[in-house]
């Protein structure tokens, strides 16, 4: 003989929790209503149930059911849903890329310094300071000889590349508000250059 499970769903139709039949007993803090097919829970919620089969049960297993019109089924998203939930994902890539290119490293006279904020506050040090010249690392600690002019163009570099990281993420982001369709959310460039 099949097994069948009670089924208790939310108003929105979503199904909440499923009770096999075959072991109710051990669920001691639910209470079944058979006349009004209700079942109040251990949270204290009264939800009502429809009758499943072993088999519906096993085949919504790791998905998501629903109950619409007393018909057990897997939710379909909806088109709106699904757009909304790509341009979030969208939105985290763009703000994760803009986080690696804000502090990526910045070349100046053909050579790779580091961009963080240490190194930029040192070189407004430096120039405050007119310590002339010094000596300052690239990203591959080479010692490179620095006069006061050199440190303002380097610091001048590294603002414009943050300035730059703002400016291309904002406008991604203005194009993903207005996007539409999933064609045009997916054709939106997450890279920063």
């Amino acid at each position: 003989m099949t097994n069948t499970f009670k089924a208790t769903y939310r108003t929105d139709t979503k199904v909440k929790a499923t009770y096999p039949n075959s072991n109710l007993s051990a669920y001691k803090k639910i209470n079944i209503d058979t006349e009004n097919q209700t079942i109040t829970d251990e949270e204290n919620e009264t939800l009502p149930y429809i009758e499943i089969t072993q088999e519906e049960w096993e085949n919504g297993l790791g998905k998501n059911m629903i109950v619409i019109d007393g018909v057990y089924q897997e939710y379909v998203k909806q088109e709106s849903e699904i757009i909304e939930e790509a341009k979030k994902n969208i939105e985290g890539i763009i703000r994760a890329n803009k986080k690696a290119f804000i502090y990526a490293n910045v070349i100046y006279k053909d050579q790779e310094f580091i961009n963080t904020e240490i190194a930029s506050n040192a070189l407004k040090i430096v120039k405050d300071e007119d310590i002339e010249p010094y000596t300052w690392l690239d990203a591959n600690d080479n010692e490179v000889i620095f006069t006061e002019d050199d440190s303002k163009q380097l610091l001048k570099i590294m603002i414009n590349h943050r300035k730059s990281a703002y400016l291309q993420q904002a406008q991604k982001l203005r194009q993903l508000k207005i996007a539409n369709t999933l064609e045009e959310i997916e054709a939106i460039d997450t890279s920063f250059n």
